[in-house]
Protein backbone atom coordinates (compact mmCIF):
# COMPACT_ATOMS: atom_id res chain seq x y z
CA UNK A 1 0.00 0.00 0.00
CA UNK A 2 2.83 2.37 0.85
CA UNK A 3 4.58 1.68 -2.49
CA UNK A 4 1.38 2.33 -4.46
CA UNK A 5 0.86 5.62 -2.64
CA UNK A 6 4.45 6.69 -3.34
CA UNK A 7 4.09 5.85 -7.06
CA UNK A 8 0.95 7.96 -7.24
CA UNK A 9 2.48 10.89 -5.41
CA UNK A 10 3.71 12.94 -8.43
CA UNK A 11 0.24 12.78 -9.97
CA UNK A 12 -1.47 13.67 -6.67
CA UNK A 13 1.08 16.30 -5.69
CA UNK A 14 0.67 18.30 -8.89
CA UNK A 15 -2.92 19.20 -7.99
CA UNK A 16 -2.72 19.08 -4.18
CA UNK A 17 -1.65 22.68 -3.65
CA UNK A 18 -4.54 23.93 -5.78
CA UNK A 19 -6.98 21.73 -3.88
CA UNK A 20 -5.49 22.83 -0.54
CA UNK A 21 -5.84 26.52 -1.39
CA UNK A 22 -9.45 26.01 -2.49
CA UNK A 23 -10.17 24.12 0.73
CA UNK A 24 -8.52 26.90 2.72
CA UNK A 25 -10.65 29.51 0.94
CA UNK A 26 -13.88 27.59 1.58
CA UNK A 27 -13.01 26.95 5.23
CA UNK A 28 -12.04 30.57 5.79
CA UNK A 29 -15.30 31.75 4.21
CA UNK A 30 -17.23 29.44 6.55
CA UNK A 31 -15.29 30.75 9.55
CA UNK A 32 -15.94 34.34 8.49
CA UNK A 33 -19.68 33.79 8.12
CA UNK A 34 -20.22 31.53 11.16
CA UNK A 35 -17.35 32.21 13.53
CA UNK A 36 -18.58 29.88 16.28
CA UNK A 37 -18.24 27.01 13.81
CA UNK A 38 -15.02 28.59 12.59
CA UNK A 39 -13.17 27.68 15.78
CA UNK A 40 -13.98 24.02 15.06
CA UNK A 41 -12.74 24.46 11.49
CA UNK A 42 -9.55 25.95 12.94
CA UNK A 43 -8.87 22.71 14.83
CA UNK A 44 -9.76 20.48 11.86
CA UNK A 45 -7.41 22.44 9.60
CA UNK A 46 -4.58 21.93 12.09
CA UNK A 47 -4.82 18.16 11.61
CA UNK A 48 -5.21 18.10 7.82
CA UNK A 49 -2.62 20.71 6.82
CA UNK A 50 0.39 18.45 7.42
CA UNK A 51 -0.93 15.47 5.39
CA UNK A 52 -1.77 17.84 2.52
CA UNK A 53 1.74 19.27 2.71
CA UNK A 54 3.28 15.82 2.47
CA UNK A 55 1.35 15.15 -0.74
CA UNK A 56 2.43 18.44 -2.35
CA UNK A 57 5.49 18.62 -4.58
CA UNK A 58 8.35 20.22 -2.67
CA UNK A 59 6.36 20.10 0.60
CA UNK A 60 6.17 23.94 0.83
CA UNK A 61 6.11 25.43 4.34
CA UNK A 62 3.13 27.68 3.51
CA UNK A 63 0.87 24.98 4.95
CA UNK A 64 1.85 25.81 8.53
CA UNK A 65 -0.07 29.09 8.12
CA UNK A 66 -3.38 27.47 7.11
CA UNK A 67 -4.80 27.03 10.62
CA UNK A 68 -3.81 30.60 11.44
CA UNK A 69 -5.67 31.92 8.38
CA UNK A 70 -8.84 30.09 9.45
CA UNK A 71 -8.54 31.49 12.98
CA UNK A 72 -8.02 35.01 11.62
CA UNK A 73 -11.15 34.62 9.48
CA UNK A 74 -13.16 33.50 12.52
CA UNK A 75 -11.79 36.47 14.48
CA UNK A 76 -12.82 38.86 11.69
CA UNK A 77 -16.29 37.31 11.64
CA UNK A 78 -16.62 37.67 15.39
CA UNK A 79 -15.55 41.32 15.26
CA UNK A 80 -17.96 42.06 12.40
CA UNK A 81 -20.84 40.47 14.34
CA UNK A 82 -20.27 42.79 17.28
CA UNK A 83 -18.73 40.22 19.64
CA UNK A 84 -16.56 41.64 22.42
CA UNK A 85 -13.11 40.62 21.20
CA UNK A 86 -10.96 43.62 22.15
CA UNK A 87 -8.36 43.35 24.90
CA UNK A 88 -10.19 45.81 27.22
CA UNK A 89 -13.18 43.43 27.20
CA UNK A 90 -11.16 40.90 29.21
CA UNK A 91 -12.23 41.06 32.88
CA UNK A 92 -9.42 42.54 34.95
CA UNK A 93 -7.42 43.70 31.90
CA UNK A 94 -6.39 46.87 33.76
CA UNK A 95 -4.14 44.73 35.94
CA UNK A 96 -2.41 43.37 32.85
CA UNK A 97 -2.39 46.34 30.47
CA UNK A 98 0.77 48.02 31.81
CA UNK A 99 3.09 44.95 31.75
CA UNK A 100 1.63 43.90 28.38
CA UNK A 101 2.22 47.35 26.88
CA UNK A 102 5.79 47.40 28.21
CA UNK A 103 6.49 43.99 26.69
CA UNK A 104 5.05 44.97 23.29
CA UNK A 105 7.03 48.22 23.26
CA UNK A 106 10.31 46.39 23.89
CA UNK A 107 9.45 43.83 21.18
CA UNK A 108 8.85 46.64 18.66
CA UNK A 109 12.16 48.32 19.52
CA UNK A 110 14.01 45.01 19.24
CA UNK A 111 12.45 44.45 15.80
CA UNK A 112 14.17 47.67 14.69
CA UNK A 113 17.38 46.54 16.40
CA UNK A 114 17.27 43.18 14.63
CA UNK A 115 16.65 44.78 11.23
CA UNK A 116 19.47 47.28 11.75
CA UNK A 117 21.84 44.46 12.68
CA UNK A 118 20.94 41.98 9.93
CA UNK A 119 19.16 43.93 7.17
CA UNK A 120 16.83 40.92 6.77
CA UNK A 121 13.19 42.00 7.25
CA UNK A 122 11.48 38.58 6.99
CA UNK A 123 13.01 36.93 10.10
CA UNK A 124 12.37 40.13 12.08
CA UNK A 125 8.71 40.24 11.06
CA UNK A 126 8.20 36.54 11.77
CA UNK A 127 9.76 36.94 15.19
CA UNK A 128 7.68 40.06 15.90
CA UNK A 129 4.54 38.09 15.02
CA UNK A 130 5.62 35.34 17.43
CA UNK A 131 5.75 37.80 20.34
CA UNK A 132 2.81 40.04 19.52
CA UNK A 133 0.23 37.66 18.01
CA UNK A 134 -0.58 35.80 21.27
CA UNK A 135 -1.30 39.07 23.09
CA UNK A 136 -3.20 40.61 20.19
CA UNK A 137 -5.28 37.43 19.83
CA UNK A 138 -5.91 37.21 23.56
CA UNK A 139 -8.96 39.47 23.36
CA UNK A 140 -10.31 37.38 20.49
CA UNK A 141 -9.67 34.15 22.41
CA UNK A 142 -11.37 35.52 25.51
CA UNK A 143 -14.34 36.66 23.43
CA UNK A 144 -14.59 33.25 21.76
CA UNK A 145 -14.53 31.44 25.10
CA UNK A 146 -17.07 33.79 26.68
CA UNK A 147 -19.43 33.40 23.71
CA UNK A 148 -19.09 29.62 23.70
CA UNK A 149 -19.68 29.28 27.44
CA UNK A 150 -18.42 26.40 29.62
CA UNK A 151 -20.52 23.68 27.99
CA UNK A 152 -19.71 24.53 24.38
CA UNK A 153 -16.11 25.17 25.39
CA UNK A 154 -15.88 21.59 26.67
CA UNK A 155 -17.39 20.33 23.39
CA UNK A 156 -14.77 22.32 21.48
CA UNK A 157 -12.00 20.82 23.60
CA UNK A 158 -13.59 17.39 23.12
CA UNK A 159 -13.32 17.77 19.34
CA UNK A 160 -9.63 18.58 19.71
CA UNK A 161 -9.04 15.59 22.01
CA UNK A 162 -10.83 13.22 19.62
CA UNK A 163 -8.89 14.42 16.55
CA UNK A 164 -5.65 14.58 18.51
CA UNK A 165 -5.97 11.04 19.83
CA UNK A 166 -6.89 9.64 16.40
CA UNK A 167 -3.99 11.46 14.72
CA UNK A 168 -1.59 10.41 17.49
CA UNK A 169 -2.51 6.77 16.89
CA UNK A 170 -0.77 7.03 13.50
CA UNK A 171 2.51 7.50 15.40
CA UNK A 172 2.09 3.96 16.72
CA UNK A 173 1.25 2.70 13.22
CA UNK A 174 4.46 4.18 11.82
CA UNK A 175 6.47 2.75 14.72
CA UNK A 176 4.91 -0.65 13.98
CA UNK A 177 6.34 -0.51 10.46
CA UNK A 178 3.38 0.72 8.38
CA UNK A 179 4.91 2.46 5.36
CA UNK A 180 2.64 5.15 3.92
CA UNK A 181 3.37 8.38 2.10
CA UNK A 182 1.47 10.37 4.76
CA UNK A 183 3.62 9.02 7.60
CA UNK A 184 6.98 10.44 8.59
CA UNK A 185 8.65 13.81 9.01
CA UNK A 186 8.82 16.49 6.34
CA UNK A 187 12.34 16.84 4.96
CA UNK A 188 15.32 14.92 6.35
CA UNK A 189 13.82 14.75 9.85
CA UNK A 190 15.61 14.63 13.19
CA UNK A 191 18.36 12.15 13.96
CA UNK A 192 18.18 10.63 17.44
CA UNK A 193 21.08 8.62 18.83
CA UNK A 194 21.41 6.60 22.02
CA UNK A 195 23.91 4.05 23.28
CA UNK A 196 21.96 1.40 21.39
CA UNK A 197 22.36 3.32 18.12
CA UNK A 198 20.06 5.36 15.90
CA UNK A 199 16.40 5.72 16.90
CA UNK A 200 13.78 6.62 14.32
CA UNK A 201 11.70 9.69 15.17
CA UNK A 202 8.11 8.69 14.42
CA UNK A 203 5.66 11.48 13.60
CA UNK A 204 2.69 9.71 11.96
CA UNK A 205 0.51 12.22 10.12
CA UNK A 206 2.32 15.18 11.69
CA UNK A 207 5.13 16.97 9.90
CA UNK A 208 7.65 16.58 12.74
CA UNK A 209 8.15 14.39 15.79
CA UNK A 210 8.26 17.51 18.03
CA UNK A 211 4.78 18.54 16.86
CA UNK A 212 3.49 14.96 17.13
CA UNK A 213 4.72 14.68 20.71
CA UNK A 214 3.15 18.02 21.66
CA UNK A 215 -0.25 17.02 20.27
CA UNK A 216 -0.12 13.64 22.02
CA UNK A 217 0.72 15.30 25.34
CA UNK A 218 -1.90 18.04 24.92
CA UNK A 219 -4.63 15.57 23.95
CA UNK A 220 -3.74 13.43 26.98
CA UNK A 221 -3.91 16.42 29.33
CA UNK A 222 -7.20 17.77 27.99
CA UNK A 223 -8.67 14.27 27.94
CA UNK A 224 -7.90 13.92 31.65
CA UNK A 225 -9.52 17.30 32.33
CA UNK A 226 -12.71 16.45 30.42
CA UNK A 227 -13.00 13.02 32.04
CA UNK A 228 -12.60 14.32 35.58
CA UNK A 229 -14.18 17.77 35.47
CA UNK A 230 -17.44 16.48 37.00
CA UNK A 231 -15.71 14.65 39.82
CA UNK A 232 -12.89 12.36 40.91
CA UNK A 233 -14.89 9.20 41.53
CA UNK A 234 -12.94 5.97 40.84
CA UNK A 235 -14.43 5.14 37.39
CA UNK A 236 -13.60 8.62 36.05
CA UNK A 237 -10.10 8.56 37.53
CA UNK A 238 -9.45 5.09 36.10
CA UNK A 239 -10.64 6.13 32.63
CA UNK A 240 -8.50 9.29 32.77
CA UNK A 241 -5.37 7.36 33.79
CA UNK A 242 -5.85 4.74 31.07
CA UNK A 243 -6.33 7.45 28.44
CA UNK A 244 -3.29 9.42 29.61
CA UNK A 245 -1.04 6.36 29.84
CA UNK A 246 -2.04 5.25 26.33
CA UNK A 247 -1.18 8.62 24.82
CA UNK A 248 1.98 8.86 26.91
CA UNK A 249 3.07 5.56 25.39
CA UNK A 250 2.41 6.94 21.92
CA UNK A 251 4.36 10.10 22.79
CA UNK A 252 7.34 7.96 23.84
CA UNK A 253 7.41 6.45 20.32
CA UNK A 254 8.14 9.88 18.82
CA UNK A 255 11.53 9.74 20.52
CA UNK A 256 10.93 13.18 22.07
CA UNK A 257 11.13 12.97 25.84
CA UNK A 258 9.70 16.44 26.45
CA UNK A 259 6.19 15.21 25.62
CA UNK A 260 6.32 12.66 28.44
CA UNK A 261 7.67 15.25 30.87
CA UNK A 262 4.89 17.62 29.86
CA UNK A 263 2.24 15.00 30.71
CA UNK A 264 3.83 14.30 34.08
CA UNK A 265 4.12 18.01 34.95
CA UNK A 266 0.51 18.56 33.96
CA UNK A 267 -0.67 15.69 36.18
CA UNK A 268 1.10 17.02 39.25
CA UNK A 269 -0.02 20.60 38.68
CA UNK A 270 -3.64 19.62 37.99
CA UNK A 271 -3.82 17.57 41.19
CA UNK A 272 -2.27 20.40 43.21
CA UNK A 273 -4.46 23.19 41.80
CA UNK A 274 -7.70 21.26 42.23
CA UNK A 275 -6.79 20.33 45.80
CA UNK A 276 -6.11 23.98 46.64
CA UNK A 277 -8.85 25.83 44.78
CA UNK A 278 -11.86 23.54 44.41
CA UNK A 279 -13.93 23.13 47.55
CA UNK A 280 -14.54 19.64 48.90
CA UNK A 281 -11.60 18.44 46.79
CA UNK A 282 -9.09 17.57 49.50
CA UNK A 283 -10.37 14.06 50.25
CA UNK A 284 -10.80 13.24 46.56
CA UNK A 285 -7.48 14.88 45.84
CA UNK A 286 -5.74 12.40 48.10
CA UNK A 287 -7.30 9.56 46.09
CA UNK A 288 -6.14 11.11 42.81
CA UNK A 289 -2.70 11.77 44.27
CA UNK A 290 -2.36 8.12 45.22
CA UNK A 291 -3.46 7.06 41.72
CA UNK A 292 -0.96 9.45 40.09
CA UNK A 293 1.81 8.18 42.37
CA UNK A 294 1.04 4.59 41.36
CA UNK A 295 1.07 5.60 37.68
CA UNK A 296 4.44 7.37 38.07
CA UNK A 297 5.99 4.43 39.88
CA UNK A 298 4.65 2.08 37.20
CA UNK A 299 6.08 4.28 34.45
CA UNK A 300 9.46 4.43 36.15
CA UNK A 301 9.51 0.64 36.56
CA UNK A 302 8.54 0.13 32.92
CA UNK A 303 11.28 2.43 31.63
CA UNK A 304 14.25 1.03 33.50
CA UNK A 305 17.18 1.21 31.08
CA UNK A 306 18.71 -2.10 30.19
CA UNK A 307 15.58 -4.17 30.69
CA UNK A 308 15.34 -6.84 28.02
CA UNK A 309 11.57 -6.60 27.68
CA UNK A 310 9.88 -4.34 25.16
CA UNK A 311 11.32 -5.81 21.95
CA UNK A 312 11.81 -3.32 19.11
CA UNK A 313 10.32 -0.55 21.24
CA UNK A 314 12.83 -0.97 24.07
CA UNK A 315 15.18 1.82 22.82
CA UNK A 316 12.30 4.30 23.00
CA UNK A 317 11.50 3.35 26.59
CA UNK A 318 15.20 3.45 27.49
CA UNK A 319 15.40 6.97 26.08
CA UNK A 320 12.21 8.03 27.85
CA UNK A 321 13.49 6.57 31.12
CA UNK A 322 16.32 9.12 31.19
CA UNK A 323 13.85 12.01 31.35
CA UNK A 324 13.79 11.85 35.15
CA UNK A 325 17.57 11.85 35.57
CA UNK A 326 18.26 14.44 32.85
CA UNK A 327 15.61 17.03 33.72
CA UNK A 328 17.85 19.09 36.04
CA UNK A 329 20.78 18.94 33.63
CA UNK A 330 18.48 19.89 30.77
CA UNK A 331 17.20 22.97 32.58
CA UNK A 332 20.69 24.12 33.55
CA UNK A 333 22.24 23.65 30.10
CA UNK A 334 19.31 24.55 27.82
CA UNK A 335 17.51 26.98 30.11
CA UNK A 336 19.88 28.82 32.43
CA UNK A 337 23.43 28.45 31.07
CA UNK A 338 22.73 30.08 27.64
CA UNK A 339 22.00 33.40 29.36
CA UNK A 340 25.71 33.87 30.11
CA UNK A 341 26.57 33.04 26.51
CA UNK A 342 24.06 35.56 25.20
CA UNK A 343 25.43 38.26 27.50
CA UNK A 344 29.02 37.57 26.39
CA UNK A 345 28.16 37.73 22.66
CA UNK A 346 25.41 40.35 22.41
CA UNK A 347 25.60 42.25 25.67
CA UNK A 348 22.66 43.17 27.90
CA UNK A 349 20.48 44.50 25.06
CA UNK A 350 20.56 41.28 23.01
CA UNK A 351 20.85 40.95 19.26
CA UNK A 352 17.34 41.91 18.14
CA UNK A 353 14.39 40.03 16.71
CA UNK A 354 15.01 37.40 14.04
CA UNK A 355 18.32 36.02 15.28
CA UNK A 356 16.76 33.05 17.08
CA UNK A 357 13.85 32.52 14.69
CA UNK A 358 13.57 29.12 13.02
CA UNK A 359 15.20 29.21 9.59
CA UNK A 360 17.24 32.32 10.37
CA UNK A 361 20.37 30.58 9.07
CA UNK A 362 18.72 30.38 5.63
CA UNK A 363 17.96 34.11 5.57
CA UNK A 364 21.52 35.36 5.49
CA UNK A 365 22.14 34.99 9.23
CA UNK A 366 24.57 32.09 9.03
CA UNK A 367 27.13 33.90 11.20
CA UNK A 368 24.74 33.58 14.13
CA UNK A 369 23.71 30.00 13.36
CA UNK A 370 25.98 28.40 15.98
CA UNK A 371 24.74 30.65 18.77
CA UNK A 372 21.12 30.38 17.64
CA UNK A 373 21.26 26.59 17.49
CA UNK A 374 22.68 26.39 20.98
CA UNK A 375 21.63 29.30 23.17
CA UNK A 376 18.41 29.89 21.25
CA UNK A 377 17.16 26.32 21.61
CA UNK A 378 15.59 27.04 25.00
CA UNK A 379 12.95 29.66 25.56
CA UNK A 380 14.99 31.68 28.05
CA UNK A 381 17.93 31.86 25.65
CA UNK A 382 15.64 32.78 22.75
CA UNK A 383 14.09 35.63 24.74
CA UNK A 384 17.53 36.88 25.84
CA UNK A 385 18.91 36.80 22.27
CA UNK A 386 15.98 38.58 20.65
CA UNK A 387 14.60 40.81 23.41
CA UNK A 388 17.70 41.34 25.50
CA UNK A 389 17.71 41.18 29.27
CA UNK A 390 15.30 44.14 29.61
CA UNK A 391 12.83 42.22 27.44
CA UNK A 392 13.41 39.06 29.48
CA UNK A 393 12.62 41.04 32.63
CA UNK A 394 9.49 42.51 31.00
CA UNK A 395 8.36 39.00 30.03
CA UNK A 396 8.88 37.87 33.64
CA UNK A 397 6.82 40.82 34.97
CA UNK A 398 4.01 40.00 32.52
CA UNK A 399 4.15 36.32 33.51
CA UNK A 400 3.88 37.15 37.23
CA UNK A 401 0.96 39.53 36.59
CA UNK A 402 -0.84 36.87 34.56
CA UNK A 403 -0.15 34.18 37.17
CA UNK A 404 -1.52 36.31 40.01
CA UNK A 405 -4.63 37.19 37.99
CA UNK A 406 -5.25 33.55 37.04
CA UNK A 407 -4.90 32.36 40.64
CA UNK A 408 -7.50 34.94 41.66
CA UNK A 409 -9.85 33.61 38.97
CA UNK A 410 -9.32 30.00 40.07
CA UNK A 411 -10.16 30.89 43.66
CA UNK A 412 -13.40 32.60 42.61
CA UNK A 413 -14.52 29.97 40.10
CA UNK A 414 -13.56 26.99 42.27
CA UNK A 415 -15.61 28.33 45.18
CA UNK A 416 -18.71 28.98 43.06
CA UNK A 417 -18.93 25.94 40.80
CA UNK A 418 -16.60 22.94 41.35
CA UNK A 419 -16.98 21.48 37.83
CA UNK A 420 -15.94 24.77 36.22
CA UNK A 421 -13.18 25.07 38.82
CA UNK A 422 -11.75 21.69 37.85
CA UNK A 423 -11.94 22.62 34.15
CA UNK A 424 -10.02 25.85 34.65
CA UNK A 425 -7.50 24.24 37.00
CA UNK A 426 -6.79 21.73 34.24
CA UNK A 427 -6.38 24.43 31.61
CA UNK A 428 -4.05 26.36 33.92
CA UNK A 429 -1.97 23.23 34.58
CA UNK A 430 -1.65 22.67 30.82
CA UNK A 431 -0.44 26.24 30.29
CA UNK A 432 2.05 25.97 33.15
CA UNK A 433 3.45 22.71 31.73
CA UNK A 434 3.90 24.45 28.37
CA UNK A 435 5.72 27.37 30.00
CA UNK A 436 8.15 24.95 31.63
CA UNK A 437 8.58 23.11 28.33
CA UNK A 438 9.17 26.37 26.45
CA UNK A 439 11.90 27.43 28.87
CA UNK A 440 14.14 24.58 27.69
CA UNK A 441 12.80 23.82 24.18
CA UNK A 442 11.33 26.67 22.13
CA UNK A 443 11.15 24.97 18.70
CA UNK A 444 7.60 23.66 19.03
CA UNK A 445 6.27 27.12 19.88
CA UNK A 446 7.17 28.50 16.49
CA UNK A 447 4.14 26.61 15.16
CA UNK A 448 1.18 28.90 14.38
CA UNK A 449 -1.46 26.47 15.63
CA UNK A 450 0.37 25.67 18.86
CA UNK A 451 0.74 29.33 19.85
CA UNK A 452 -2.82 30.22 18.80
CA UNK A 453 -4.38 27.22 20.54
CA UNK A 454 -2.55 28.02 23.78
CA UNK A 455 -3.81 31.60 23.39
CA UNK A 456 -7.34 30.19 23.20
CA UNK A 457 -6.73 28.23 26.39
CA UNK A 458 -5.45 31.34 28.17
CA UNK A 459 -8.38 33.35 26.83
CA UNK A 460 -10.79 30.74 28.17
CA UNK A 461 -9.30 31.08 31.65
CA UNK A 462 -9.38 34.89 31.59
CA UNK A 463 -12.97 34.84 30.31
CA UNK A 464 -14.24 32.80 33.27
CA UNK A 465 -15.72 35.85 35.07
CA UNK A 466 -17.86 36.46 31.95
CA UNK A 467 -19.43 32.99 32.03
CA UNK A 468 -22.03 33.80 34.65
CA UNK A 469 -20.65 31.18 37.01
CA UNK A 470 -22.62 32.32 40.02
CA UNK A 471 -24.64 29.40 41.37
CA UNK A 472 -28.29 29.43 40.43
CA UNK A 473 -30.42 30.90 43.20
CA UNK A 474 -32.66 28.42 44.94
CA UNK A 475 -36.36 28.86 44.49
CA UNK A 476 -37.83 30.91 47.33
CA UNK A 477 -40.75 29.32 49.13
CA UNK A 478 -43.19 31.74 50.72
CA UNK A 479 -45.47 30.39 53.41
CA UNK A 480 -48.77 32.24 53.49
CA UNK A 481 -50.67 32.31 56.76
CA UNK A 482 -53.57 29.87 56.95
Amino acid sequence: MGNLARLARPEIGAAMLTFALLALGATSALALKAWRQGVYAFVVMAFVQDPMRKLTDGQPPIYILFAGVVFASAAAGAWASGARVALPSIPGWRRLSTPASLFLMIAALQALNGFARTGAPVPCLLSLAFYTAPLVCLGVSSGFAAALGPERLTRFLGVYVMLGALSASTIALQAAGVDWVLFGEVGPGIGLYEASGHIAANSGLFRAAEIAGWHAATAAALGVVLLTRRGFDPPRVAAALIFAVALAGVAVLTGRRKALLMILMFGGLYFGLVTIFVRRALRLGLVVGAAVAVALLGSAALMQPGDASGGDYRPYFDRAGTVFSDVTDRFLHAGWAPLQTVYDVYGPLGGGLGLATQGAQYAGLADDADLTAGAGEGGLGKLAIELGFPGLAAALVLFVALARHILTILAEVGARRPSAGRLHCGLTALLAANVANFSVAAQTYGDVFVVTFLGLILGAILAAPRYGLEPRPRAMVVYAPA
